[in-house]
């Protein structure tokens, strides 16, 4: 929705063009990424029907026989928070999930549990397979560079913890040695 400030008040315009977070779509084109800018800018596809993939997909087996149905895709969503989103889909057919989400490879998406291969869209979104029928949707962000970052901390901190506990008992014993002198 768009609000437009109209004699002091506020209104809600609907935007009928806008995507929602998750659609379907039954069709797939392959391009260079610096091509589909243009390729939208120009009509070259419908991106209501069409998404456009940087690379071709590995499982193309599962996306013949795209017989949509007559329904429209459905989406329930049953969890939607930064580090966990959960939706149940009812897919019309086989095609592919458009995610409007900022495409990062640190992405997990799961359809019924299982794995499921990513690939970019339309430049800047994500796009999973899917078949034709209900689903359970999962995607979990994960740091690709926390679980790295993560062992050189415990590390370091490893390291100054046994830095400190040495300088501690030198401290002790040089205070015993001090303490034995002036006896």
């Amino acid at each position: 929705y768009l609000l437009v400030r109209s004699q002091g008040k506020l209104i809600a315009i609907e935007n009928r063009n806008a995507l929602e977070r998750i659609s379907f779509v039954p069709n797939f084109i392959v391009m260079d990424s610096s091509r589909i800018i243009p390729a939208l800018q120009q009509n070259e596809y419908d991106f209501r029907t069409t998404v456009a993939l940087t690379r071709k997909p590995s499982s193309m087996s599962e996306l013949n026989n795209t017989q949509t149905g007559n329904n429209p895709m459905s989406v329930t969503w049953e969890k939607y928070s930064p580090n966990y989103r959960k939706a149940k889909i009812n897919a019309p057919g086989n095609g592919f999930l458009r995610i409007s989400e900022v495409f990062y490879p640190g992405w997990t998406i799961k359809i019924d549990g299982k794995k499921s291969e990513i690939y970019q869209s339309d430049l800047s979104y994500m796009a999973v397979p899917v078949t034709m029928g209900e689903h359970t949707v999962e995607m979990i962000p994960e740091s690709i560079i926390l679980g790295k970052v993560q062992w050189v901390t415990i590390g370091t901190i490893c390291l100054l913890i046994c830095y400190w506990a040495g300088m501690f008992v030198i401290s002790r014993k040089n205070n015993g040695a001090v303490a034995v002198q002036k006896s």
